[in-house]
């Protein structure tokens, strides 16, 4: 949500964050609903410390201005907000309502609502089809991906790599079958933690098949297994163009070294491929919000 701010302020649009837990701050105060009161937990102390001090952890390098405060008359017909999945009911009680749907409806959690004449765009296509309360869906997805180049990268790296790292993340559960002497479980570090250990170990495991952990290994210059699962088939996964440079279970180590240079190659390009993703972006939205007002009139 972020790196999509920054991307729309790049591209000429006047856009803010808003942070989440005021969304249901304002939840709250609209339609005191126990399901939102459920869903946030023990995040409201965390709601009204950023909403208190009106501090909100944002990139340094990305142009994100933060509101705290919804804008004088409400978030009216003048502006599109766009909500990711796990975002409940309209909390901002917008008019133009755009979902971003990051992960599947209800991967994440319990309760999932649209309403009729909302927006909605994918991620990717393995979100599936939706159908949902007659809401638009878009034909084109919004795939933009944040590289954390200044974080993942080859500078400094060790020129004596050895041993492991892992990852079980959504792999949690899963039968361990790597060697855990001498490895280094990343789960819980952050970004930058994670990083240095990519730069020294020679093999970085996941036991997720969908994080973007493995990626990252490759930027760092290390090795990178995923261990398999049946939802997909090596020739699945080597079709899959992010997925070069990642063996797909150790037997399939010499295809990831041949394809290294492949992923960075991707990359660069997708770069290129996120401001035409927003662009058109932007032109879809407008397109059909205006078409909304004109069928209403």
């Amino acid at each position: 949500m972020h790196y999509l701010c920054h991307l729309l302020r790049g591209l000429g649009v006047d856009a803010y964050m808003f942070p989440r837990f005021g969304n249901f701050l304002i939840n709250f105060a609209l339609n005191n609903d126990k399901r939102y009161l459920d869903y946030l937990g023990d995040n409201f102390a965390k709601s009204l410390e950023i909403f208190g001090q009106k501090k909100y952890k944002t990139n340094p390098g990305f142009d994100t201005p933060v509101i705290f405060e919804t804008p004088p008359g409400g978030f009216n017909d003048d502006w599109i907000v766009i909500y990711p999945e796990n975002t409940l009911g309209n909390p901002l009680s917008a008019k133009n309502i755009v979902r971003w749907l990051l992960a599947p409806p209800l991967q994440h959690q319990s309760v999932f609502s649209v309403n009729k004449n909302e927006f909605l765009v994918k991620h990717g296509d393995g979100i599936g089809k939706l159908e949902i309360n007659d809401a638009f869906s878009s034909e084109r997805y919004l795939n933009i991906q944040y590289l954390m180049e200044d974080i993942y990268n080859q500078e400094n790296t060790s020129t004596n790599r050895s041993g492991t790292a892992y990852c079980l993340r959504k792999g949690k559960g899963r039968k361990i079958v790597h060697e855990l002497n001498n490895s280094i479980c990343i789960d819980g570090l952050s970004h930058a933690e994670t990083a240095v250990v990519f730069k020294k170990v020679e093999t970085f495991i996941s036991y997720d098949v969908a994080t973007f952990y493995s990626q990252y290994a490759v930027i760092c210059g290390a090795n990178s297994v995923v261990i398999p699962q049946s939802i997909l088939s090596v020739e699945e996964w080597r079709s899959i163009p992010d997925k070069s440079g990642i063996a797909y279970g150790f037997e399939e180590m010499g295809w990831a070294q041949e394809t290294k240079h492949l992923l960075e190659k991707y990359y660069l390009e997708k770069n290129t491929e996120n401001i035409k993703q927003c662009s058109d972006f932007i032109q879809d939205i407008h397109q059909y919000f205006s078409q909304n007002y004109l069928e209403v009139a």
